[in-house]
């Protein structure tokens, strides 16, 4: 997940280097809690920005849910910050955008004795900040990729195929408008009901338990 300040450049040059700490400070801060809520990892702090993990360094099945849900999150806190009286003073309009993919990386520990980082390699993340770039203000753009991991569980619309720097072929976006309703879900899915498998062996005891009755 990478989230930017939209307008970075021009509100830096306008404001008094303070005052531009305290509003980057405050995005940095909304964008830290959403992501630590849903079990994601910030990996590093780009100045008006944030990258951040989910399923490195701790791995969670539903790990593309939870960075959706931390985005929406953090849309709706930095429209929040950006009402609070001194911020709209500072920074009015403050936005970000935010880009998601999914995919395969090498995480580790990467530097030197100097200076030692946890970051994730790979061009999953190239393609996430490629996605928060094209994103427009206030809105989430995901990929295909995670499209496929979330699509019964949010409101999505379809943004076609762009193209991105370092990519020979345009690449399908979508952006999130929100969370689906839950009967929604069950009827796109074809309903929540499922077979109980691998449980014969409990199915018969409790059917002795119960005299039956099951």
């Amino acid at each position: 997940l990478f989230a930017d300040i939209v307008g970075s450049t021009e509100l830096a040059e306008r404001l008094d280097p303070e005052d531009w700490r305290d509003v980057v400070s405050g995005v940095h801060a909304l964008i830290g809690a959403a992501v630590h809520r849903y079990g994601g990892y910030i990996a590093q702090l780009l100045g008006d920005g944030v990258l951040a993990f989910f399923g490195a360094p701790l791995a969670h099945e539903d790990d593309a849910e939870r960075a959706v849900r931390a985005s929406l999150d953090i849309v709706r806190a930095t429209e929040l910050y950006g009402g609070e009286p001194r911020i709209r003073r500072l920074a009015p309009n403050l936005q970000l955008r935010i880009g998601i993919n999914s995919g395969n990386v090498v995480v580790g520990n990467i530097g030197s004795d100097l200076r030692m980082e946890y970051l994730a390699i790979g061009d999953t993340v190239n393609l996430a900040a490629r996605l928060q770039t094209a994103a427009t203000p206030n809105h989430i753009l995901i990929s295909e990729n995670t499209r496929r991991l979330i699509r019964d569980l949010f409101e999505l619309q379809d943004q076609g195929r762009i193209s991105v720097k370092g990519k020979t072929e345009p690449v399908q976006t979508y952006c999130v408008l929100g969370l689906r309703e839950a009967s929604d879900r069950a009827s796109r899915s074809g309903g929540l009901t499922s077979p109980l498998v691998g449980r014969d062996r409990e199915f018969k005891t409790l059917r002795r338990m119960t005299g039956d009755l099951l």
